[in-house]
């Protein structure tokens, strides 16, 4: 499921200009790697541990294959389909299916928050 959960992020990502899940957000951890102040600081993790973007920080990173890509093009379908009003048969698809379902939905709806609250907190100038 980390795979599947990687390939969500990377679509979501793309849908929501955020670069596809390769590019950092402002206010995100970057990761170590691309990270000024890790790299100054000789690598030393204690400064991730003060980083007001901790929280934030990437655990590892997940590669999703074309299989992966493959099931969240399938789930992005079912998706779209009960959103025209065509819900899949619940004898048709399978409990993992549904699974995914529920958690693409869930994840486009929070990403359809996110970038709502980060219409309205933009500095208006």
């Amino acid at each position: 499921m980390p795979l599947i959960a990687a390939a969500v992020e990377r679509k979501f990502g793309s849908l929501f200009g955020r670069g596809g899940g390769d590019q950092p957000q402002a206010g995100r951890c970057p990761g170590e790697d691309a990270c000024e102040t890790f790299k100054a600081g000789g690598r030393d993790l204690r400064i991730c541990r003060v980083c007001p973007m901790e929280a934030t920080k990437p655990k590892g990173k997940v590669q999703a294959t074309d299989r992966d890509e493959r099931i969240v093009g399938t789930i992005e379908r079912m998706a779209a389909e009960l959103e025209m009003g065509y819900p899949p048969a619940l004898d048709e698809i399978t409990p993992l299916e549904y699974e995914l379902l529920l958690e693409y939905r869930n994840k486009l709806a929070e990403c359809e928050r996110q970038l709502r609250v980060a219409l309205v907190m933009r500095p208006q100038g």
